[in-house]
This record gives structure tokens, sequence and C-alpha cells, in this order.
């Protein structure tokens, strides 16, 4: 079965876990039970969440995650407000130190800070490769250390590409998702860069957003794939990671395109049949945009229907 359902799921409210968002959602997300913790599983997440780093500056509070022994912070940027200002930190071993920003990305909400404090770190190891189904876990907490929260869920989606959505309230009037995961486990406002991590305790997304659906309350995470690069650009120098062009109507559709093509994967579906399936979409919906016949949030729900409807004909064939 494929993820994405031919029923128009539209106009609904994505949350920044600080800022209010507005999107179009076409996707049908299928409800899958969650896993209890096991003893194994809770020493692991509790190892993991040593890891987490409460920052504050101006009155915003987030988190980030410390992916290395240097003391390096993977979170996201809409909780960045001047980006040359130090932010304060506080770690789970209940020491407090600062953070400055070394890399940022309002377009796709991320952010890199690098923190001054980095003897005796607690850091956690990365994957990226998830699945749907798999059970995953968040975790956030506010000032307070004894305020961590630990929640289960599921992969629901596990590679989501939103071109562009519009911001009710804060600074940019729209962000991107790339390689978004959409889960099931809680999140809450001021766990913005928080942790998403496997049963195996290993860092999978930085949390961004919630969002319901009929009344279901899901949430979503960058994965630490779209990183990587950042993090390898940092370490070693070179050229500085490439991000979509999201201000072209054509980058936009092929964003879109693109992570439909790769939910794909594993089925029956060869690429020649996804090569054209995608080609006549973008096609019809360049023509549709040039006629300016629907709003850009209506056509990016009628690409995904679209998508969707072509290649379901083909798996249920």
């Amino acid at each position: 079965m494929l993820f994405f359902s031919n029923v128009k799921i539209a106009a609904q409210s994505l949350f920044l876990l600080i800022c209010l968002f507005n999107a179009s959602l076409a996707f049908s997300i299928e409800t899958i039970a969650s896993d209890p913790h096991t003893a194994t599983t809770k020493i692991l997440l509790d190892n993991a969440s040593r890891s987490l780093v409460y920052l504050k500056s101006n009155g915003i509070e987030f988190n980030g995650v410390i992916v290395s022994s240097g003391g390096m912070v993977l979170t996201v940027s809409h909780g960045i407000k001047n980006k040359n200002k130090n932010y304060t930190a506080l770690l789970m071993n209940g020491k407090k130190t600062t953070a400055k920003v070394i890399y940022l990305n309002l377009e796709f909400d991320i952010a890199v800070l690098q923190l001054a404090a980095t003897t005796d770190l607690d850091w956690i190891k990365m994957r990226a490769d998830v699945s749907k189904g798999e059970s995953v876990y968040s975790i956030g907490r506010h000032k307070r250390k004894k305020s961590i929260n630990i929640d289960a869920g599921k992969v629901m989606m596990p590679d989501v590409n939103l071109p562009r959505f519009k911001i009710e309230n804060g600074a940019r009037g729209s962000m991107a998702v790339q390689q978004g995961i959409i889960h099931s486990a809680f999140v809450e406002e001021g766990y913005s860069g928080g942790m998403l991590v496997d049963s195996g305790g290993r860092l999978v997304g930085v949390n961004n957003a919630y969002f319901v659906i009929n009344k279901k309350r899901y949430s979503m995470a960058t994965n630490v794939g779209v990183f990587e690069p950042v993090i390898n650009f940092l370490n070693n120098g070179g050229d500085e990671p490439f991000f979509p062009d999201m201000s072209n109507i054509e980058e936009r559709v092929d964003f879109l395109l693109a992570g439909l093509e790769r939910n794909l994967e594993n089925t029956k579906i060869t690429p020649t049949d996804i090569e054209r399936i995608t080609s006549q979409v973008k096609q019809d919906a360049i023509e549709i945009h040039n006629k300016n016949s629907m709003t850009e949030k209506q056509l990016n729900v009628w690409i995904s229907r679209q998508f969707t409807k072509k290649t379901e004909n083909i798996i249920d064939s």
C-alpha cells in the first residue's frame, strides 16, 4: 500500500514547536500502535537523553542535541533570532555554558551550534535510514532538568518533502521541510530541536513541528541525513551543502515529487514508470500554475493526489 492517499486533506495546521504554520497535506496517515518501553530500551533512552541541551535567548526556549565530543549541537533555525548572539545552554549533567551559531539555514529550519564548554560531554550517535512502522521516541525538556519528557511512537511516514508553507507568526514568510519524518511520538511547545531516537538510542531526527489531521495529532522531525553534509562541511571545509532553490516553481514541484518518489522504494513500480509519471505530473502542474487556476497550496495537494493515483494504479494492477 502506498503511503500517500488520493483523499484530499487540505488546509491543516502545522505548528512549529515555537511558531504556528499553515500547510496543505495530501497524505493519509495510517495508525500504528506504539510499543511499550522494554528495560533495555529504557536504559538506552536514558543514555541518549544525556546529550539533550536546553537553549534560551530573549525569552525563546528550544532544545538541541549534542552529536560530537567537541560540542557540536543540532537544532532548528526558527529558534535562532540573532545568529551573532551567544545562547544560554543548560546540559543534562547540570552544567551551564553558552553556544554560538556556526551554521544557519532559515529556509529549511536547520541550525548547528557550538558549545563553549567541551569537556566531559555526553553525545549521541546518528542513524539516517528510518523505516515506516519502526519504534521511535521523542525526548525534550524545559528549563528544569526534571522536566524531561520521553514519549514512544511509530514512524508513520519516513520521508516527506514540503516545498513551502506559510508562517502565520514568525520572522519568515515561509519554510520548507526536507526529508521530514512524520511520527506519533508526542512533542510540545518548547521542544523544538529536541531528539527523535530509535530503539537503539541513536538520533534519527530533530523534532520541529506537530500538526492535527481529523483530530489526531502527529509530529514532524527533520531526518539527521539532512544535517550530515552540513556537519561534513563544518568539520572538513569545502563547498557549502546544496539545498534546492525554493524561489522557483519548477524547483518546488521537483522537490515535492522527489519526496513522493522516495516513498516508492521497495514497491513493484519500475524506475521507468516513476520517471514517466513524474514527468507527466510535473508538466501538468506547471501548466496549471501558469494558468493561475489554483493556489500553490491547492496545487501541492493536486500533485500529491495525481502522483498517488497514477502509482497506485500500477501497484494495485
